[in-house]
């Protein structure tokens, strides 16, 4: 299906629940239809506080779902692990992990669930890891 054009009375600002008008070309022939707008399914946060011996002890971490993603102000179609929390004092507070970040991966393995994340610090006494937060990309070595 390609979308040839859209149009509503918000102008472009639509949110889940509305209704919108779309025109599109299938098979060669153009199609008029009304669409209702929703997020993707929300697949469970799976959020927890990270323990134990690792450069993220002391952050709550969470899947990045487009829901979560909205409560946070992001990307709506973001992937991977947010950091929601960070306890004062903790591991991950003295290495400047914040609010918002995205863990994207740990050793060069991507981390899209808080179970994997949580394998790879288990997994490892050094780490490499990956921090989106924003448009930037850092990364972090710990021994």
């Amino acid at each position: 299906m390609i979308f040839h054009s859209c149009s509503d009375s918000k102008s472009g600002n639509l949110e889940p629940g509305d209704n919108s008008s779309i025109r599109f070309l299938r098979s060669g022939t153009t199609h008029d239809a009304i669409v209702r707008i929703a997020l993707p399914p929300d697949q469970g946060r799976g959020e927890d506080v990270i323990d134990g011996p690792n450069p993220m002890q002391g952050a709550r971490v969470a899947n990045l779902t487009p829901a979560l993603a909205d409560e946070l102000q992001m990307d709506m179609m973001a992937k991977g692990v947010v950091v929601t929390g960070v306890t004062a004092g903790s591991q991950a507070a003295r290495l400047g992990f914040q609010r918002g970040d995205i863990i994207r991966t740990i050793n060069g393995e991507t981390t899209l669930s808080v179970e994997r994340l949580r394998r790879s610090l288990d997994e490892n006494d050094q780490w490499r890891i990956a921090i989106q937060r924003g448009n930037r990309v850092m990364q972090l070595g710990v021994q």
